[in-house]
This record gives structure tokens, C-alpha cells and sequence, in this order.
């Protein structure tokens, strides 16, 4: 099988870049975990012929040395390495919720590995013997989803913002509502009017911008579940 590297000399299409001017918040980064020297050096010149700003480790504790500190971008990852493999460095990196997006590069196919990187939160697998700009499109991608990822974390959820505002009363009478009790019920628990609660009621929805009880219910497991 051949891979990427024994193409040598392969012609890098640094001419078709554009000029461009990123600053250190945009940049596009690539974080390339390879012990292979040759390798490494191959697929570090294919990133930088695009533009990327990669940063090689040749093994997975000299990338966890900095890894916390390091700004989001592409994780590359070479499967078969001594000490931890790729797979495990993943598995690592994603318990610690590191704001990587990550790219396994393997030389034969694990099914079986595959199946479980990918519930972890793996982004893709790409075959060390695919041309060059295949590879260099699964890297591209990746680091297009880190960016769209990047994106919603910043961006402040409506549903949390609009919770946010409700009055202490206005939470009760929504989280009564979440649990499926009746106006007439929420009355009776919050010693309050039913008509009371039912304008109570129609404040939560007009700032939680919800219709009904089941939307509520929604967005607030939405909620929970980003959280």
C-alpha cells in the first residue's frame, strides 16, 4: 500500500493560494501528532501550501504538554504510535473537552475503532495512502466545523438569555408548567388566582419566545443538554 509520502517529490499547489491576512483569532490552525519524521514533515508542507498555520509533536505527550493551552483548530492524528496511539490521545482530549476538532489518519481500516471514535465525538478518518488533496480536504472540513462549533459556544443561546429574565414567580409557575401541572393546579400550589397564574403563564412564553408547555419543555432539555 502506498501512502502519501512515497509520491515524493509531490508538486505542493502553494501558486493557486490566495494572498491572504489572518490575525492570531482567525488563523486556521492544524495540530499534527505524528512520530513518523517523514510523514510529519509531508503533511506539515501540504498545510502550510493552504495557508494553515500547523504546529507538529512527534509524539502524544509532547502535544499534551501544551494541548490546554493551545487555541482551538484541526487535530491530526496518526493512529500507530508508541506509547499512547492517536486513538487514545482522542479519547483523552475529549474527556477534557479540549476545543480541538480531530482528524485520525490510519493506514488500514478498524472498524471497530472507528465505531467507537466516532460516538466519542471523532470528526473524520482519512486513509494515509489517499492523494494529498483529498487529505487536505478532510483537514479543510475539519477545520471549517471547529470554526461553526467555535461559533454557537460564543454565541449566547435565546432560550438562555429569555430564562434568564423570568421573575422568581414567573420561574415557578414555568417549572410547574414543565412538570404538567394545570393552571388551576399552579394556582393552588403558589396560593395564587387562576387568573393570576394564566397571565403569569403567558409571560413565560412571551420571553422564553415558546407557544406551549411542550416547546418550554424543549428548549429547556435543549438547554440542559448544551449546558
Amino acid at each position: 500500500m502506498q501512502n502519501a509520502t512515497d509520491s515524493l517529490p509531490y508538486q505542493f499547489p502553494t501558486s493557486s493560494i490566495p494572498s491572504v491576512n489572518q490575525s492570531a483569532e482567525t488563523q486556521d490552525r492544524v495540530y499534527l501528532v505524528d512520530d513518523d519524521a517523514i510523514h510529519r514533515d509531508f503533511i506539515k508542507r501540504l498545510c502550510d501550501s493552504a495557508g494553515l498555520e500547523t504546529t507538529c509533536f512527534s509524539s502524544a505527550s509532547a502535544f499534551l504538554v501544551d494541548a490546554a493551552e493551545l487555541p482551538s483548530g484541526c487535530l491530526l492524528l496518526d493512529m500507530m504510535m508508541p506509547g499512547m496511539d492517536g486513538l487514545a490521545l482522542f479519547q483523552h482530549i475529549a474527556e477534557q473537552k479540549l476545543p480541538m476538532t480531530s482528524v485520525l489518519m490510519t493506514g488500514f481500516a478498524d472498524t471497530t475503532s472507528c465505531r467507537a471514535a466516532f460516538r466519542a465525538g471523532m470528526f473524520d478518518f482519512v486513509d494515509k495512502d489517499r492523494p494529498p488533496m483529498e487529505i487536505l480536504e478532510t483537514i479543510k472540513l475539519a477545520i471549517a466545523h471547529n470554526k461553526k462549533s467555535k461559533q454557537q459556544a460564543s454565541e449566547p443561546c435565546v432560550a438562555d438569555y429569555q430564562w434568564d429574565v423570568l421573575t422568581e414567580r414567573e420561574s415557578e409557575v414555568a417549572h410547574l408548567l414543565m412538570e404538567g401541572d394545570t393552571l388551576k393546579q399552579i394556582a393552588s400550589q403558589l396560593q395564587i388566582s387562576v387568573q393570576t397564574a394564566s397571565k403569569h403563564r403567558s409571560r413565560v412564553f412571551e420571553k422564553t419566545n415558546v407557544n406551549s408547555e411542550v416547546e418550554l419543555l424543549k428548549v429547556t432539555m435543549a438547554k440542559s443538554q448544551a449546558a
